[in-house]
C-alpha cells in the first residue's frame, strides 16, 4: 500500500488510528510475535516478506478481471490478489464483533 507524505499536524490522529506516529513501512515485513504478543525481530524477518506484504504485479489483477468478465455467471464480488483474502477476513470479523458488542443484536443461527 502506497502513502502519501505525512503532514506533522495529524501526527496525533495517525497515533489515534495507526497506533504510530508515521506511516507504516510497506517494504518491511510485519514483526513475528511471541506468545506474550511481544515482537520478536528474526533474521528471517528483516530479509523475506510474506506474501500479502509484496504487491503483485498489475497484470495479475488484469488477468483476474479479464476472467470474472468472460464467466457466464459471474460472482456479484470478486476479492483479487495476494493478502486480500486475509484482509477482508479481518474486516468482516471485526464487523462481527461490533455487531455482538451491540446487546440488542442477536447473531443468525
Amino acid at each position: 500500500m502506497k502513502f502519501a507524505t505525512a503532514l506533522p499536524a495529524y501526527e496525533e490522529l495517525r497515533t489515534g488510528i495507526l497506533g504510530m506516529p508515521d506511516y507504516p513501512d510497506p517494504t518491511a515485513p510485519p514483526p513475528v510475535t511471541d506468545a506474550a504478543g511481544t515482537a520478536e525481530p528474526t533474521p528471517e524477518t528483516e530479509t523475506t516478506a510474506e506474501p500479502e506484504w509484496v504487491e503483485a504485479a498489475p497484470e495479475v489483477a488484469a488477468a483476474e478481471l479479464i476472467a470474472l468478465v468472460n464467466m457466464p455467471n459471474p460472482p456479484v464480488r470478486k476479492v483479487i490478489g495476494p493478502g486480500a483474502h486475509q484482509m477482508v477476513a479481518m474486516a468482516l470479523d471485526q464487523r462481527r464483533r461490533d455487531y455482538l458488542s451491540g446487546p440488542e443484536f442477536i447473531w443468525p443461527a
